[in-house]
């Protein structure tokens, strides 16, 4: 059985991506008016690449409410405002 998996491992085609993970093929069912929209906002030519940008800006997004869930929490010491003026 360990040498099956190891063909089954040797027959996958990795290819690293920009942010260090590992790229993965799959088909999906897209709704065009959107995808094409979200093409014509963002100046991004191809569907994959505005498809990557949508998953990097849900990623930011829901990250951010997570972390607003500490706010005034106790948990959180410093001043934000002073921590955003020293950028």
């Amino acid at each position: 059985m360990k040498s099956k998996l190891t063909k089954e491992i040797m027959c996958i085609k990795l290819k690293k991506n920009t942010h260090g993970g590992i790229e993965m093929r799959t088909n999906v069912e897209l709704d065009e008016v959107l995808v094409k929209k979200a093409m014509e906002l963002t100046n991004i030519s191809t569907k994959k690449a505005v498809i990557n940008k949508a998953l990097e800006e849900l990623i930011k997004s829901n990250t951010r409410k997570e972390i607003l869930k500490y706010m005034d929490s106790g948990i959180w010491e410093g001043n934000l405002n002073e921590m955003r003026t020293m950028r």
